[in-house]
Formats: structure tokens, C-alpha cells, sequence
């Protein structure tokens, strides 16, 4: 199994794992992305310079190199965003539509999780 494969296995159990878990849990977990990142930022930095060099040996174009450049810079973004996302009110479980169909039949809305966190970064 190549790792990417092998990464997003693993990604979707937790996913599982942590959106039977509390709000408080699932925060704890953004926030431990965002300590880890910055405590493998020079193994992080050292693979993406070995992107780099594929890049330029495939002769990628200038601004696609330019936009998978990862740096100091961009981690701190991703790690803002992390913190950002820890801070925000839980949004799962919430009602978001409640609606008697008929005498002891009702429809709810309820929010749910839909996957795994990704990182973009441009």
C-alpha cells in the first residue's frame, strides 16, 4: 500500500473514532495537528524541498513549484487555521430543522461529520 493510500486509511478510521467523541475531544485533537506540525516543521520543510527538486526535474511549471513551496510562512497559516478551527463552536449534533410531519411523526435536520480534515495550501 503506497503511503498516501495508506495515510488516508488510517485518516478515515480516526475520523470514526473521533466523530463518536465529545466537541472537547475533537478540538484537542486540531490543536495536537497543530503541535505536531510544529514540532516536525524541519522534517516537513525537508520533504517539501525534496517536491521541490521532483518538481523542477519533471520541469513543472514555475507558478505550480511557486504554489507547492511549503514554508515558514505557510505553516503558520495552516497552524492559525487549526487554532481558528479549535475555536469554534462544535457544530455537530445541532438541530437545524424540526418539523411535525404529522401527529407523532417528526423530521429533524441534524447536523453530522462528513469526512476528514485536509489541508490545502496554496
Amino acid at each position: 500500500m503506497n503511503d498516501l493510500h495508506d495515510m488516508s486509511v488510517r485518516s478515515r478510521r480516526s475520523f470514526f473514532e473521533l466523530s463518536a467523541t465529545s466537541g472537547k475531544n475533537r478540538d484537542q485533537a486540531i490543536l495536537r495537528i497543530n503541535d505536531l506540525l510544529e514540532e516536525r516543521k524541519e522534517d516537513i520543510y525537508a520533504a517539501n524541498r525534496e517536491d521541490i527538486r521532483n518538481a523542477e526535474s519533471e520541469h513543472l511549471a514555475a507558478p505550480l513549484i511557486q504554489r507547492l513551496r511549503f514554508g515558514e510562512e505557510k505553516k503558520r497559516q495552516v497552524c492559525s487555521g487549526l487554532i481558528s478551527l479549535s475555536g469554534l463552536n462544535d457544530p455537530l449534533g445541532r438541530i437545524t430543522l424540526a418539523t411535525e410531519l404529522t401527529e407523532g411523526l417528526n423530521l429533524y435536520r441534524v447536523t453530522c461529520p462528513i469526512g476528514v480534515i485536509g489541508v490545502i495550501f496554496e
